[in-house]
């Protein structure tokens, strides 16, 4: 009795390759994400970095011209969004009339004080807007609140005299989808770029000295 022999599975060592090459797609694929949010992360902190930088900046800036903090209207309180455009001042140029408050000093035994805070606010508006991505930054008296599931309270302020003077920060975060909504708005409301959030991403409370 004959017995026919087993053929040959043609093609078995073909699907195999394609199996391997497709593993080796997916993981090369995992990789790069991982390398994009490395990169994403590692952006976002050098921003956070900087604008930290940036508030303490400002806040030695009003602790060294303390005078100007003791009224609502301190020139110190800004809002960078409305702030650019201003035309600068060099108050080291200019000559003190006697009373002005709007001048120049030409020595260090006169200061005006609220021209050395219109220079310093415009100058730092234009660190925060070159610095940070969509750069904004509010100075003002306000009692802020954070949620874990909004973040900070929104940029507008109370301007109470008893509230504590704040610099709010917030920029295009890296972790903004292109079309500057949040990746989730939710847990990220605080990461969605400044412009359109309603929260800033950070918020340093400064210590004026009693002013």
């Amino acid at each position: 009795m004959r017995h026919a022999l087993p053929g040959k599975a043609l093609g078995f060592t073909m699907l195999e390759a394609l199996i391997a090459v497709l593993i080796l797609a997916v993981g090369v694929l995992s990789v790069a994400n991982l390398l994009i949010k490395s990169y994403r992360f590692t952006q976002q902190g050098a921003y956070d970095t900087l604008a930290l930088q940036l508030a303490s900046n400002m806040a030695d800036r009003m602790r060294a011209n303390s005078s100007t903090l003791g009224t609502a209207s301190s020139p110190y309180f800004v809002d960078t969004q409305s702030a650019s455009g201003t035309s600068a001042i060099n108050f080291y140029a200019q000559s003190c009339a006697t009373g002005a408050t709007n001048c120049g000093c030409t020595s260090g035994s006169a200061v005006c004080a609220a021209a050395a805070a219109q220079f310093d606010v415009i100058e730092w508006a234009s660190a925060v807007q070159g610095a940070l991505p969509g750069g904004r930054a509010v100075v003002c008296r306000d009692t802020v609140t954070y949620s874990t599931t909004g973040g900070f309270s929104g940029w507008t302020c109370d301007k109470a005299a008893t509230s504590p003077v704040v610099i709010k920060m917030g920029w295009v975060s890296r972790f903004t989808n292109k079309d500057l909504s949040a990746s989730a708005a939710a847990a990220n409301a605080a990461d969605a770029a400044s412009s359109v959030a309603p929260n800033p991403q950070m918020v340093v409370v400064v210590d004026t000295g009693g002013q």
